[in-house]
């Protein structure tokens, strides 16, 4: 396969390799296509790869540079099929290595610790990669190109972007981290904690709505407004379980004797106590804004907020 068709698959084309060594072709996922990367024979970290020129490296006359594409592979001691193997490395989600040699060598060793035991990094020759792998794993290359890379080619989307916040301990993070000023970092963590209580919010509400959908299912006077009660324990927090639900916004009794007081998700002998997602939710938010003495917790259905109001 020359050149010009392998940067026409793109990054993330899952593809058919097969290597001197053996006659068995194995899959391979194309991890950076746009230049050719080298790395020294007889190493095999990833602090070995360098980035080198598009060029065949005529410099070597040792022959200490294996030269090629950057990819993915299953080893071949995992003992997996060739299709099984296409489609997990289908379903593997890979960064955007930035374009600084720098900063890509510290995405490399990111990868490489987050890759799963059985998937290793290797350069894949043009000579030896035979074409589009024929497995269930095979998908169009341009899905993963739109999602890792965007409409700007080299940026970073949402996705990719929170799959290297998921480690802020990573060397491109933390090296990104330390470049920033003192007022930077205290205008990213208030922007952080802020987004945080929003995506905490958002996931309550999506939890109550799906609750209340699979608990009442009968027609009935809508549900505008849940509550939930703070409860102390080992810290204080929001009471997963028992939730009042209101039609209007006037704030009910949430004891325990009161009528209205009314399970989200009624508690059978087999279940659970509550919604894990809910309670992991409910917690978070607590964490982040402590419930007062008198407040409970309204989730506002209609206007999707989610707010401190006194019982």
């Amino acid at each position: 396969m020359d050149k010009k068709t392998i940067q026409g698959l793109g990054r993330g084309a899952v593809c058919a390799c097969q290597p001197s060594r053996t006659a068995v072709p194995v899959p391979v996922r194309l991890l950076d296509v746009g230049r050719l990367w080298r790395r020294e024979m007889l190493g095999h970290e990833v602090e070995h790869w360098t980035v080198a020129a598009d060029t065949r490296c005529q410099e070597d006359p040792d022959q200490r540079w294996r030269v090629g594409y950057l990819a993915v592979t299953v080893r071949a001691d995992a003992g997996n099929v060739p299709a099984r193997a296409a489609a997990d490395l289908a379903a593997l989600t890979l960064p955007t290595l930035p374009v600084e040699p720098g900063d890509a060598m510290s995405m490399l060793a990111h990868v490489d610790r987050a890759l799963p035991p059985h998937m290793t990094l290797t350069i894949v020759n043009s000579r030896h990669l035979t074409g589009r792998w024929s497995g269930s794993g095979a998908r169009s290359t341009s899905q993963p190109q739109q999602e890792q890379q965007g409409e700007g080619g080299g940026r970073l989307t949402e996705r990719a972007l929170a799959a290297q916040l998921a480690d802020p301990a990573a060397p491109l993070i933390a090296g990104a981290l330390r470049l920033l000023d003192g007022t930077a970092l205290q205008a990213l963590a208030e922007a952080s904690t802020r987004t945080a209580r929003q995506v905490w919010a958002d996931r309550i509400i999506e939890r109550v709505r799906t609750l209340i959908a699979e608990e009442r299912p009968a027609p009935g006077e809508p549900v505008v407004c849940a509550y939930f009660r703070p409860v102390h324990g080992d810290r204080i927090t929001w009471h997963p379980v028992i939730a009042a639900l209101s039609a209007g916004e006037d704030t009910p009794d949430l004891r325990y004797r009161a009528t209205s007081a009314t399970p989200i998700k009624p508690r059978r002998q087999d279940e659970p106590p509550a919604d894990s997602e809910l309670v992991e939710a409910l917690n978070a938010l607590a964490a982040l804004d402590k419930p007062a003495d008198g407040q409970v917790l309204r989730v506002h259905l209609v206007h999707h907020t989610v707010t401190h109001v006194t019982a």
